[in-house]
């Protein structure tokens, strides 16, 4: 009989002392060019596996704060900061609602809690008011709760293997059914 034996296995921990521009993480992500990135109270870094890069206000976010970093299916990463703008890093730039007009559009005045980019490239957000957004690149729809007992605050959006959007809110679970969000039956 062989014997085995065990190794030790090795986890780096980053901090300020590494680059980061803080040790208060949100968010951490690894793009598909293979970088990493982290969302903090300080801004954002890009970890390349030797470095970090960072990127704050002075670069073009549109706050310090960045409580998530997604990637959509072009390769834009983009950044979702605690003042609720929205801004993307994309060759080598950040794009914001100043140099960016598309982005103007896209402000809810509410925290972006959650992103999702559907099968077909739309792009969804819910917020921490009564909003669910939805932007195909061009044209951004809003979409609001008539009923106050069960809204969409908080929402994660979630799309299903046969393709149904789902909306999963801090009161309620919704899908979306012919071009609006119908509230799913509460006994189920």
């Amino acid at each position: 009989m062989a014997k085995s034996i065990a190794q030790t296995a090795y986890l780096p921990h980053y901090t300020t002392k590494n680059g980061l521009p803080s040790n208060n993480c949100y968010y951490i992500l690894q793009d598909k060019k293979g970088f990493i990135w982290i969302a903090t109270d300080a801004g954002v870094s890009r970890f390349d596996g030797t470095a970090f890069e960072t990127f704050t206000v002075d670069d073009g976010l549109p706050d310090n704060q960045i409580l998530q970093v997604r990637e959509d299916s072009r390769g834009r990463i983009w950044f979702l900061a605690l003042n609720g703008q929205l801004s993307y890093f994309y060759n080598g730039k950040i794009y914001n609602h100043d140099n960016e007009k598309l982005l103007k559009k896209l402000n809810f005045n509410a925290v972006i809690v959650s992103f999702f980019e559907d099968q077909s490239g739309k792009i969804w957000f819910g917020t921490n008011k009564n909003i669910i957004g939805v932007w195909d690149g061009e044209n951004l729809i809003k979409y609001t709760s008539p009923s106050q007992k069960s809204q969409y605050a908080n929402a994660y959006i979630h799309q299903d293997k046969q393709g149904n959007i789902w909306a999963y809110s801090t009161d309620a679970v919704f899908i979306f059914i012919r071009n609006n969000f119908v509230l799913v039956n509460d006994e189920m």
